[in-house]
């Protein structure tokens, strides 16, 4: 039995906004819009790697922390938060986030790998992630998606995509209800061939608009769960579906997002990937780090 730790999942406002893609609230959909803070005063990113070393605190294993990544000096900062912004170790503020707010989407849409990824940059690094940017990422269609297929489109560090021009009412651009939140956390925003469906990370409601208004509905309650007693539960019983985000679908979203991280790798251009070969079929730059020359010690054989 496997759980990904993506918690948000159990409570009974993503719960609540799964029901509503399940029921088809918004009919196929055909875009995704996500955004979040991450990483501006969470972690650093955009910056190069640092120079010299530090001595490395009696409490850690550097060689175990380092894993299958290349070998470097260990510098202060880099452990126990900040490795995530670090291309090596971490997938940056996409991956970070994307998995907590677009577990349920990926999942109720049944999406797959993505076939194109773009990304348009701010200050990027060739040892970490952006310090800010914007992803595009297309997908074939699924029974519930628009025919033509889908397009995520995720933004981080402070860009944000167009509120007003996706269709959203005054005072409903990110934020709590009767709140002109444009910024906030992060959300997601799902935009179907029916109507267009504020998906929030926690604590607020999904709410539904048709033609620029609110659509007006009372909530189902369908209680909060608990994330770890659910995996528990469902190792005791022996039922994987006791699981909200089995390994057998958060592996495909974490490739996906993966997929989407790496884009800035080589950005400004259409990667096209192939998910036979789980390459970028014109990008050997970013392919590169799609795959690991394990260190002596760390090889996994048949792997």
């Amino acid at each position: 039995m496997t759980q990904m730790g993506t918690q948000r999942i159990a409570t009974k406002w993503r719960r609540y906004g799964a029901k509503l893609l399940r029921d088809g609230a918004i009919g196929p959909v055909k875009e995704i819009y996500a955004w979040t803070n991450r990483p501006a005063g969470w972690w650093p990113q955009g910056n190069p790697r640092p120079e010299g070393s530090d001595p490395i605190p009696e409490w850690l294993s550097w060689d175990l922390f380092l894993g299958v990544a290349p070998s470097r000096p260990f510098k202060e900062g880099y452990t126990p938060f900040n490795w995530r912004g670090t291309i090596d170790w971490g997938t940056g503020a996409f991956g970070d986030m994307g998995c907590h707010m677009l577990d349920v989407p990926f999942y109720e849409l049944q999406l797959g790998r993505p076939l194109t990824a773009y990304c348009t940059p701010v200050k990027p690094s060739t040892d970490q992630f952006p310090e800010s940017e914007s992803v595009v990422m297309t997908y074939a269609a699924t029974p519930k998606t628009s025919k033509s297929g889908l397009t995520l489109k995720w933004f981080d560090g402070g860009q944000f995509p167009d509120f007003k021009a996706i269709g959203l009412p005054t005072g409903w651009e990110g934020g709590k209800e009767a709140e002109d939140v444009v910024k906030g956390d992060g959300g997601v925003i799902l935009v179907g061939e029916k109507g267009i469906m504020w998906f929030p990370i926690e604590h607020a409601w999904a709410r539904i608009f048709v033609d620029g208004k609110v659509v007006e509905m009372k909530p189902e309650d369908l209680k909060s769960s608990n994330h770890w007693h659910d995996w528990i539960d469902a190792c005791l019983a022996g039922k994987k579906d006791a699981c909200a985000s089995p390994f057998e679908k958060a592996a495909l979203m974490c490739e996906s997002l993966s997929i989407g991280a790496m884009s800035s790798l080589d950005p400004g251009k259409t990667l096209q990937y192939d998910e036979t070969s789980c390459t970028f079929s014109n990008s050997p730059v970013a392919s590169a780090m799609l795959k690991r020359t394990y260190p002596s010690g760390w090889k996994v054989e048949n792997l």
